[in-house]
């Protein structure tokens, strides 16, 4: 049986994006993504966890890396569909590992979620930011 490596997080930018460029001219797109749930405990009291994922993807033309670099800031509720890659490195004699969510050039994603604005028109209410596609909140499908 195949196995698969795929994640998908809904949650707000932590940071604006970081390109880092490489010597061999490639380049990469960096930020956090915060994820947080709530629940009352036994006495009735609210609790929240809140992970941080740290993303990453390459930068090429039209892909998700050049859409996170131009459309996404720090405070954006945004979709990330991708895998994750684990890596590790030595330094002093210190091993570290490391966990990022690696977005594919091709089947990869990065959605950006906009507020609705004071216009309730439907013209108005996109919920993702792919370019030139523009879902509406409020269909009509019966179910």
């Amino acid at each position: 049986m195949p196995s698969v490596n795929r994640v998908e997080l809904i949650g707000n930018v932590g940071k604006d994006p970081e390109v880092m460029a490489f010597a061999n001219g490639g380049k990469i797109i960096k930020f956090t993504v915060a994820t947080s749930k709530s629940w009352k405990d036994k006495d009735g009291e609210k609790q929240k966890k809140t992970c941080w994922h740290n993303i990453q993807a390459p930068l090429r033309e039209s892909g998700p890396g050049f859409f996170a670099e131009q459309y996404v800031r720090k405070g954006d509720l945004v979709r990330i569909v991708g895998e994750i890659e684990n890596s590790k490195s030595e330094k002093d004699g210190v091993t570290r590992y490391f966990s990022a969510v690696n977005i594919p050039p091709f089947d990869g994603k990065i959605d950006k979620f906009f507020k609705q604005s004071d216009d309730s028109s439907p013209d108005n209410q996109s919920t993702t930011a792919n370019p030139g596609i523009d879902v509406p909140l409020d269909d009509d499908i019966p179910f």
